[in-house]
């Protein structure tokens, strides 16, 4: 068992995995409100890297790249990280559409020469912008 208020701090010197064990109760050592402070952090550590895997992507001006590793991080996690994290497989399948929309979206575009301050395509006249929505 942790040690009182200052055990609970000290959660963040615990790695990812050992972490997410006491968050699901795995070895029943647990207090509840160990296993709550566990969760608060596992899911504070899981935001932290989701804002992370955002910056990098807005650099990088790839429109798939914030959804490509949300994806690598997620398959990246042990099923106990996971399950901490609140992160099930409805999560999973949002990022891999998210990932599949963008990357259409994205092809779209590149395929065809927008107009400046128009709607209309310009590789096939009969487009419109919410063709591709």
């Amino acid at each position: 068992m942790l040690d009182g208020a200052a055990g609970l701090e000290g959660l963040s010197d615990f790695g990812s995995k050992a972490l997410s064990a006491i968050a699901v109760g795995m070895s029943g050592q647990f207090s509840s409100s160990e296993i709550i402070a566990a969760k608060q952090e596992r899911k504070s550590r899981v935001g932290a890297s989701v804002q992370g895997a955002f910056q990098q992507s807005n650099m990088s001006g790839n429109p798939t790249d914030f959804s490509k590793r949300l994806i690598t991080q997620y398959s990246s996690m042990s099923a106990e990280e996971r399950e901490a994290a609140g992160l099930d497989q409805s999560y999973y399948d949002a990022i891999v559409k998210n990932y599949e929309t963008s990357m259409r979206i994205s092809q779209a575009l590149s395929a065809s020469t927008f107009t400046a301050g128009t709607a209309s395509c310009s590789s096939n006249g009969s487009m419109s912008l919410l063709n591709f929505l």
